[in-house]
């Protein structure tokens, strides 16, 4: 077994500060929805627009999470590599942090 390179664990570092921020925007959301729901009419506007701002960043997080978890899973999956990596504890959290958040954000009405 081989482990992966430096690049790599950078990668991943780099996964795990955007998952950090993405957390950070989504607590950011969740605030400025309570304050629109228990606002006042005169402050409405400036948690609209916070609301609109945060929630906008929380969606490209996590997008950009989706995708680096594609790629890491493309890396570490390959079927084409001629020798198996060890899944260090990094990419295992960011794999079963994965798990979660598709089956969180997946469109389980589709289903019915």
């Amino acid at each position: 077994m081989k482990k992966l390179g430096k690049l790599y664990d950078t990668f991943v570092i780099l996964v795990i500060i955007i998952k950090f921020i993405f957390v950070i925007f989504a607590i950011l959301t969740k605030y400025y929805k309570y304050k629109i729901e228990h606002s006042t009419k005169s402050d409405i506007s400036y948690y609209t627009t916070q609301y609109n701002w945060s929630n906008y960043w929380k969606e490209r997080l996590e997008t950009i999470f989706l995708i680096c978890m594609g790629f890491i899973c493309i890396i570490v999956f390959n079927p084409f590599y001629g020798y198996r990596f060890i899944i260090d504890e990094e990419t295992r959290i960011l794999l079963f942090l994965f798990g979660i958040i598709i089956l969180i954000t997946t469109n389980w009405k589709a289903l019915y």
